[in-house]
């Protein structure tokens, strides 16, 4: 089991400052879990578990030793999706993993639900959809599905 606590790295979609993450990498889901279960008494919550690879990134704010509340995820913010541009790394769990990317061009003219159309290389995977218009070889991808890519802190 691989643990890896990085203080102060933001929060999950909004990126606010007081925010800690832990990634946890397992052997398997059966070494996994519990591990999971163990992080949640001491106030973590899943952001995202990924059952291929066997790994869940958790967050609380810095320093919780008892339960507390935080927004429902709707998304990365308007304010942000409008600050991602081409060239920029951004990160995406769109396939319920965390992905990186470099953005490669950035649309304003279609209807969306931020305003901000984006494609990215590496081709995010699962992004196309039959009954998408925006599909071709790389997808176009909301920009609320992506977050600026920011170099988590070394491990406390």
């Amino acid at each position: 089991m691989n643990v890896v606590v990085h203080r102060n790295a933001g929060h999950p979609w909004t990126r606010g400052d007081g925010w800690d993450l832990l990634r946890l990498e397992a052997i398997d889901m059966e070494e996994l879990d519990p591990k999971i279960t163990e992080a949640e008494l001491r106030f973590w919550r899943v952001w995202i578990r990924d059952q291929r690879q066997c790994a869940a990134v958790m967050y609380k704010p810095s320093g919780a030793s008892a339960a507390w509340e935080d927004l429902p995820r709707q998304g990365t913010p308007r304010e942000l999706c409008t600050a991602i541009k081409v060239g920029d790394m951004v990160d995406t769990d769109f396939t319920g993993k965390i992905t990186r990317h470099r953005v490669t061009e950035r649309e304003t003219k279609n209807t969306s639900q931020t305003g901000v159309m984006l494609r990215a290389t590496p081709i995010v995977e699962r992004s196309t959809d039959a009954g998408n218009p925006f599909v071709g070889s790389n997808p176009w991808l909301d920009a609320a599905w992506f977050r600026l890519a920011r170099a988590l802190q070394g491990p406390a």
